[in-house]
């Protein structure tokens, strides 16, 4: 039987879609062998693996450095490390280094081949009061951070503060650091009515005592006299005597006014003065420290006079003042609105007066070497770089 053409045309047409149908088709996957299989999961093991160690270095080095940060801030090293590597290297001279380290995270460490070297260091931990007590009124930018008061009294050795009633408020109400008996509130003497009404609402417990700056300089004489005598009973009767009213003035002839109504005065200025004229407020600064205004007041009050002011501006001079203190047998300091190397001074000179104790821990410093000569005899401190600082859980405290 003969094909018409219309026939044959179309036939054609259907065997060239089947034809490419079958050539368009993918070839099956063939599955992987079991080599391909692990080799796959290898690379992806590898970079979970690598990622995780990335981050364990970046989490390292991050350590590292907050801890060379504060490690490097004023006086919590007592020895350079630079001169502690030189030591190091004198100590190793003359076969002195221990090449076992012990006490490092609870292993041993072994020096190899004197690279990496393991450089002793002791840094401070904390200060704690020894003979007395240290306060600190802080600016008003930091009365509401118990951050801030947690670093005074727990590395820093501060174990009064004085602050008005929000602030003191504020930090019972959270646990803040200081207890009651560690707080002095700072009343404001040209508003008596709202020192008054603080009393009266108080109803956090006891206090340390308070504190009143200068009331005779800015008012009247008789009427401070019968301000403070107000003061004083209605503080007495809240708090009881065991908290202590302190006042302070700029010099002896105002405090002698008013001395009999607290339990300790103090001088509140950064220098010395000098009068002229017959009236106690004509008076100009000299350009000294206040050690002899602070001689003047100690012989009118006696043990009267404590609680004795330091200020940022005395930070060049604080061991002459903190050595006066001791000489002359005050129990305590207070610093106004000090800024942080007022402290970190502050506390390392109080120490070195006997009026706090000291902790440092032991760290070791771990130097590697990047010099082309042999780095067991090589002590140029260039050529040594460092790499890491590890704590011990070795103290020492004096």
């Amino acid at each position: 039987m003969k094909l018409k053409a219309s026939q044959f045309i179309h036939i054609s047409f259907i065997i060239v879609i089947l034809i490419l149908n079958t050539s368009c088709k993918e070839k099956p996957v063939e599955p992987k062998t079991s080599t391909e299989k692990l080799n796959s999961k290898m690379l992806v093991d590898e970079k979970i693996t690598t990622s995780v160690v990335d981050e364990d270095k970046k989490s390292s080095k991050e350590k590292f450095l907050k801890l060379k940060e504060k490690l490097l801030k004023p006086y919590v090293l007592l020895k350079k490390p630079e001169e502690a590597l030189r030591e190091f290297f004198v100590k190793r001279k003359s076969g002195k280094v221990v090449n076992t380290i012990k006490n490092i995270k609870e292993k041993t460490i072994q020096q190899q081949q004197c690279n990496p070297i393991y450089v002793e260091m002791w840094g401070l931990e904390k200060y704690e009061p020894r003979n007395g007590n240290l306060g600190v009124l802080p600016s008003s930018e930091y009365q509401f951070d118990l951050n801030y008061f947690s670093w005074l009294k727990n590395t820093y050795g501060i174990s009064n503060i004085i602050l008005p009633e929000m602030s003191i408020r504020n930090n019972l109400d959270n646990d803040g650091p200081f207890k009651n008996s560690e707080i002095f509130i700072g009343f404001d003497f040209d508003d008596i009515s709202s020192i008054l009404n603080c009393i009266n609402n108080w109803d956090k417990g006891s206090l340390a005592g308070c504190y009143i700056d200068e009331p005779t300089e800015n008012h009247d004489v008789v009427e401070s006299t019968n301000l403070l005598l107000i003061v004083k009973n209605y503080f007495k009767m809240k708090f009881g005597n065991n908290s202590i009213i302190v006042i302070g003035d700029r010099n002896e002839r105002l405090m002698n006014y008013n001395y009999h109504l607290a339990d300790y005065v103090n001088f509140t200025h950064w220098t010395d003065y000098h009068y002229f004229g017959p009236f106690p407020k004509e008076y100009f600064w000299a350009e000294e420290d206040q050690r002899d205004a602070w001689l003047d007041f100690n012989n009118s009050f006696n043990s009267k006079f404590d609680k004795l002011w330091i200020y940022n501006e005395d930070i060049n001079e604080l061991y002459s003042l903190i050595q006066w203190g001791k000489d002359h047998d005050k129990s305590s300091f207070w610093l106004y609105c000090p800024d942080v190397n007022t402290i970190y001074t502050f506390s390392l000179v109080a120490w070195q007066n006997q009026y706090l104790y000291r902790t440092d821990r032991k760290y070791y410093w771990v130097y590697n070497y990047i010099g082309s000569m042999n780095p067991c005899s090589d002590e140029n401190e260039s050529n040594w770089v460092l790499i890491d600082i590890v704590p011990t859980n070795e103290f020492y405290k004096r």
